[in-house]
């Protein structure tokens, strides 16, 4: 990931709570057979991801307007020695966003074709216009 790079947001439907912490809303991903069993037990389809403080500001500013050398620096002002070593910690936060599939890292604000703010259910397929 580089310093100049901007991990953002991708289409996910999200809010802040009171609390000020972020919670993420998303579909399960599931086989044929777990989809089967998750029908006949009536599972939930989607989860919901309650993020801590940290993530909670890390993910506010993967707005698409902050790289990621910006990001680094606000949080280490935020957290100063809770969040040592920086880079790795907000490194290591972004690729599990990337892992789980909502973040995307951009290389210019202008390739942002959609709405990265709260409380939008976006459509999956506009990731790719």
């Amino acid at each position: 990931m580089l310093a100049k790079s901007f991990p953002t947001r991708a289409p996910v439907y999200w809010e802040v709570v009171e609390s000020g912490q972020v919670v993420i809303m998303h579909e399960k991903s599931l086989s044929g057979f777990e989809l089967l069993l998750s029908n006949l037990m009536r599972a939930p389809k989607s989860i919901q991801r309650t993020l801590d403080e940290m993530n909670s500001l890390l993910w506010n500013l993967m707005d698409g307007n902050n790289n990621l050398a910006e990001i680094v620096v606000r949080m280490d002002l935020a957290f100063a020695e809770k969040i040592a070593p920086v880079n790795e910690r907000v490194a290591l936060s972004i690729k599990s966003f990337l892992n789980l599939g909502l973040a995307v890292i951009i290389v210019q604000p202008e390739e942002l074709k959609w709405d990265t703010g709260p409380c939008v259910n976006h459509p999956s397929e506009s990731l790719g216009a």
